[in-house]
């Protein structure tokens, strides 16, 4: 099967059966997030559920994306505004964390990841819908957000795994595991880690071209 991306975002001939794949995954997996935090199974579930829940999926999608031509040219193809325009979500989120600081959340996880989120969320729909040159300085920007946006996401990983294993109250984290807030380390997440690689990968598979967005 041919890996030729048209600039539209489509793949080429044959992109039908990949895109209904993908959508039934995800439709899927979002259901089946939404009953699992409604159910109440995972709270307070044991430290190795959360990693798990997070790079999961990360690690099947790089894994595919390694070893499926098909998904991969499928993946390259995908339209780079809507991979950056899903990060608005971002900012969605951040603002419940920053309202849930002190309360029900840890200061130092919710002020970090609530402003992080809300910034990148709110660059991510100006990126999308402002900046539309086709130069070498927007591949610069783009990737730029990109890597800031990936590493705000480590970075709120790492300090909520920090305040579960090594913090005074191992249960400061528990409205992550319970519903609705489970969604966000089960759904939100690791698409939010997929898409940054997915945007990675295209500008590396385009460079020397015009961006796609």
């Amino acid at each position: 099967m041919r890996e030729e991306i048209v600039r539209d975002g489509r793949m080429a001939e044959g992109s039908s059966s990949p895109s209904t794949i993908v959508f039934v995954v995800l439709a899927f997996w979002l259901v089946t997030a939404i009953v699992v935090a409604a159910s109440g199974v995972l709270e307070s579930p044991p430290l190795a559920v959360t990693p798990v829940l997070v790079w999961g999926p990360v690690v099947v999608f790089l894994v595919a994306f390694a070893r499926s031509a098909s998904f991969r040219a499928w993946a390259l193809g995908v339209n780079l505004r809507w991979l950056v325009l899903y990060h608005v979500v971002r900012a969605g989120i951040g603002t419940g964390f920053l309202l849930m600081s002190g309360d029900e959340l840890p200061p130092e996880f919710a002020d970090t990841a609530g402003v992080g989120d809300i910034i990148v969320g709110v660059s991510a729909l100006i990126l999308a819908l402002a900046v539309s040159a086709r130069t070498a300085m927007r591949r610069r920007i783009i990737f730029t957000w990109n890597l800031i946006g990936l590493l705000d996401m480590i970075l709120v990983f790492a300090t909520a795994q920090r305040l579960i294993l090594f913090g005074d109250d191992p249960d400061a984290m528990v409205e992550l595991t319970a519903f609705p807030l489970l969604v966000v380390p089960m759904f939100v997440v690791p698409l939010v880690l997929i898409t940054h690689f997915t945007i990675f990968a295209q500008l590396w598979h385009t460079r020397g071209r015009d961006a796609l967005i």
